[in-house]
């Protein structure tokens, strides 16, 4: 079996919390520079395809990440009813809403 330990299991969480919360923080760099260059850019099309893009891969990035490291299944979303999971918030312990496995 491929069973991870508890240790594992905090650790790969701890990672996964930890990109998260960086790829915010560059999300909303290039949304920002995005935005103070458009004039630079003639065709607003352009920018909102740009703003598009930049929305859309980190979606399918925040998917993929924010899962728990045990059973693989999605932390839901930042602001849900189960704040033990948020990104931001911290608390004692984290627990998966699903497989009741401690994250943090």
């Amino acid at each position: 079996m491929n069973e991870k330990t508890d240790k594992q299991i905090i650790d790969e969480f701890v990672l996964r919390r930890t990109r998260h919360r960086i790829s915010y923080f560059i999300l909303i760099l290039l949304l920002l520079s995005t935005f103070l260059f458009r004039e630079a850019v003639d065709l607003v099309m352009v920018f909102f395809g740009i703003f598009a893009i930049y929305s859309l891969v980190f979606l399918v990035y925040f998917q993929y990440n924010w899962r728990c490291p045990s059973c693989n299944k999605h932390l839901d979303r930042l602001f849900s009813r189960k704040p033990n999971v948020n990104p931001f918030f911290h608390s004692k312990s984290v627990y998966c809403p699903y497989c009741k496995k401690q994250l943090k």
